[in-house]
């Protein structure tokens, strides 16, 4: 299976702050992407709680300039996850005039791939301004499925459990960070590709012919390039390995 007509893209997770905004317009001129896709985190809203109101202004017109900045050179698609700027991720457009927010459940042609988002983080009552309730995510997966639409790539931000969602805590131990409704959608979506943020910690695995990444934390510059059937895994800068993805 080929990406569509990619010939070459990056993908991000967690970039969080200015430093990571300019890493990434050097990979950007580096690596001339058709364009970008983003599992969120593109700030860090908690960092700012107790700086003042013209401080917190101040690293906000940075970030929005750095936004502009990146879709200047390339087109970006991205999701939010639970450090994010939301207005300003929904207002902003690329030079062709396509929103650079991917909705939930809608599906965008991307250089021929069909491409979807899953925002935020699920939780029970999805009361939190980044979070979704458990039932309206169900609600809108079955009406998805009941479109008949397909879909080739998901980009979330949270993880589907038990699939590239693994943290080691402190003693050690091993547990899963991901949301079972996630590990639903990915059964049911059948995508050939799913990348996802929030972790931090690069891993990925297949699974009965889908491929799951968790992209890693852009600040230890970890990244992915997808190029044609190739995708390409990079951890702290260098390349871990190319896979083909199934035909």
């Amino acid at each position: 299976m080929s990406l569509g007509r990619v010939m070459r893209a990056l993908v991000v997770a967690d970039v969080h702050d200015v430093k990571g905004f300019r890493r990434l317009v050097e990979l950007i001129e580096e690596y001339k992407p058709e364009f970008v896709l983003g599992c969120g985190d593109w700030g860090s809203r908690k960092r700012m709680e107790g700086y003042s109101y013209e401080i917190y202004n101040l690293a906000l017109e940075e970030i929005e300039d750095l936004f502009r900045e990146i879709i200047s050179r390339t087109r970006l698609y991205t999701v939010y996850g639970n450090h994010d700027e939301l207005e300003l991720i929904k207002y902003l457009k690329n030079v062709d005039g396509s929103p650079i927010w991917l909705r939930d459940f809608e599906v965008r042609d991307i250089a021929g791939m069909r491409v979807m988002g899953l925002n935020g983080l699920i939780t029970l009552t999805g009361r939190g301004i980044y979070h979704v309730a458990e039932s309206e995510f169900r609600r809108k997966m079955v009406e998805f499925l009941k479109s008949g639409a397909k879909v080739e790539v998901v980009v979330s931000h949270d993880a589907p459990k038990y699939f590239s969602d693994k943290i080691v805590n402190k003693n050690g131990n091993i547990y899963h960070a991901g949301h079972e409704l996630l590990s639903e959608a990915l059964t049911v979506l059948r995508p050939r590709l799913w990348l996802h943020g929030h972790i931090h910690s690069q891993q990925y695995e297949r699974s009965f012919g889908q491929l799951v990444i968790c992209v890693g934390s852009f600040l230890r510059d970890n990244y992915v390039v997808l190029s044609g059937e190739d995708v390409e895994i990079y951890q702290n800068g260098v390349l871990r390995e190319r896979i083909k993805l199934f035909r």
